[in-house]
């Protein structure tokens, strides 16, 4: 296994769901009774409080069992569009309601809480106290993998990341909304600063003329073998790390990291790559040579080259990488090659769900993922040889889930001659850009330049 320059782990046969709380004979894990008193009694007092916690707290995250059932009634009600009092969570509580305490532990939840305008602190407690039995949990799991011996240790390592990354998206929740308000006075401030829309360049006019590559964006470049999609994908890498200082991830599954290093030297320097290849360097090409890898290592480049590799795989690299030099660009060669859970039967649908893996992955990141794929040889078929949406190759999700579809393709018989056509772009116009590709150095560029 290479790596340039990240530390790779491989994903743990690890589940939240299977862990076990520690035992300790002394010890009680981190709870708090009051609270949890406190919070059923503020939305007994104002059920409407129950909306403004619900994203906060889940039915999980209660420590004493018979508050956990009181939850759940009140959830229950609330899908029901009922309302919520003694009367009301004692019918739902059924069986339970004797072992829950009765109507008579109900009715002094109602004083327990001095307020219910302190229902948000109560709830915040609740989750915080949650969460940290829940890493205690998975000390314990991971404890009992790092003393077993049988287990790889990449496997412990990847187990414990994916765990604490579990519990902090849990932290983080689903967001809050923003208002309409707030939204339209940040867009006034963008276009009265005259700043360019958010996004990263391509470094192609041509392209950027139609699109940016917008946080959160999943955008697919895709074509046939030998066209020229590793030689774009690197060039739009090498552009945004090296001209515009951006963090770029780059998982190649196909070529290991020295070869894709070889290529982004040609491409930068002009040097033919056999050239390179056959050790032939002029005295000035040795200069350009020594200037331009220079320029590369000081570069916020990272190359991953494991072969094959999972969405889950991909996603703790990406955050990793984002808490250590940050991220800016995620670019993935090529999107048939990610490995996938096992679950699916057929490759299509293992595909489907790994397409949607990386929609999820831009969108939890806030950064574009740039993904090579294949087309399927139906366009071969064709006099023009221009692509369709559906020729995407082994699954249609992924024509549904990107925001960004850019084809290339021969422009005539002309090998150098391509055409780069956006044909599917989610937030904007879409359009075709005529290029010259030179295969010697691995380098797209206009007919102007």
């Amino acid at each position: 296994m290479r790596l340039s320059p990240c530390i790779f782990f491989r994903r743990g046969n690890f589940s939240m769901t299977t862990l076990q709380p520690p035992v300790t004979n002394t010890i009680l894990p981190p709870h708090s009774i009051d609270d949890e008193r406190a919070l059923l009694g503020a939305i007994l007092i104002s059920p409407d409080v129950f909306d403004e916690v619900a994203g906060i707290v889940s039915d999980d995250d209660f420590y004493v069992e018979r508050h956990r059932w009181i939850w759940e009634a009140f959830r229950q009600l609330r899908e029901r569009d009922m309302d919520i009092d003694v009367t009301t969570v004692s019918g739902v509580l059924g069986e339970r309601l004797e072992s829950a305490g009765g109507g008579a532990y109900l009715v002094r939840l109602l004083s327990w809480p001095p307020s219910s305008l302190h229902a948000l602190s109560y709830a915040r407690r609740v989750a915080e106290l949650s969460a940290r039995r829940s890493m205690l949990r998975g000390a314990s799991e991971i404890a009992r993998q790092a003393h077993d011996e049988k287990i790889p240790f990449d496997d412990v390592l990847a187990s414990a990341e994916r765990y604490i990354f579990d519990i902090a998206q849990k932290a983080i929740g689903g967001g809050d909304f923003q208002s309409a308000k707030l939204l339209v006075s940040s867009l006034m401030s963008r276009l009265e600063s005259g700043e360019p829309p958010p996004g990263v360049s391509t470094g192609l006019p041509a392209l950027d003329d139609i699109f940016r590559m917008r946080p959160g964006d999943f955008i697919v470049l895709a074509g046939r073998p030998g066209n020229g999609k590793t030689s774009l994908l690197m060039q739009i890498a090498c552009h945004a790390a090296i001209q515009k200082r951006i963090p770029v991830a780059v998982f190649s599954l196909e070529m290991p990291a020295e070869s894709i290093m070889e290529r982004l030297v040609s491409h930068v320097t002009g040097i033919p790559f056999d050239r390179m290849q056959n050790n032939s360097l002029s005295p000035h090409e040795w200069t350009l040579f020594a200037d331009v890898t220079g320029t590369l290592a000081e570069s916020l480049l990272f190359v991953n080259d494991t072969p094959y590799i999972t969405p889950v795989q991909i996603r703790s690299q990406c955050m990793r990488l984002a808490s250590t030099h940050g991220l800016g660009l995620v670019v993935i060669d090529y999107l048939q090659l990610v490995g996938g859970s096992g679950r699916y039967k057929t490759r299509v649908e293992e595909v489907t769900e790994i397409s949607r893996a990386m929609k999820t992955l831009a969108r939890e990141l806030g950064v574009p993922v740039l993904v090579a794929a294949q087309l399927s040889r139906a366009v071969e078929q064709r006099q023009d040889k221009r692509p369709m949406l559906s020729d995407l190759r082994s699954s249609g999700s992924i024509e549904q889930d990107a925001d960004i579809v850019i084809f290339v393709y021969p422009r005539g018989e002309d090998k150098a001659a391509k055409f780069l056509s956006v044909e599917k772009h989610r937030n904007g116009p879409t359009g075709t850009a005529e290029m010259l590709f030179s295969g010697a150095t691995f380098r797209f560029s206009g007919y102007e330049e």
